[in-house]
């Protein structure tokens, strides 16, 4: 979802591909909901960049272009991983 939703936004979410992307981010939330409110962004990103491929304080990720395909080795920084974090948590929730 997280991966999604970042790609979503370096598309631009007005953009037809950031816009297939989110539904897309939405559809697997509600086929595969989480159990658990799975907490903010600022708890989760000590955990990220503990990934062996990160560099300094960027995560690196695989995300989507706009036609679907992987970008390997994608440096986000912590302003995208929180806004994708917020744009995919479940209404109405607060995160842990």
């Amino acid at each position: 979802g997280v991966e999604l939703a970042v790609s979503a936004g370096r598309s631009g979410l007005e953009s037809e591909p950031g816009r297939l992307l989110m539904t897309l981010a939405e559809a697997i939330q509600r086929a595969l909901p989480c159990p658990v409110i799975p907490p903010a962004s600022d708890v989760l990103w000590p955990w990220a960049l503990m990934d062996k491929k990160n560099e300094g304080d960027r995560v690196q990720m695989v995300l989507l272009s706009g036609d679907g395909s992987p970008e390997v080795d994608q440096s986000v920084s912590f302003d995208e991983f929180d806004a994708a974090c917020r744009a995919v948590s479940p209404t109405g929730t607060t995160p842990a």
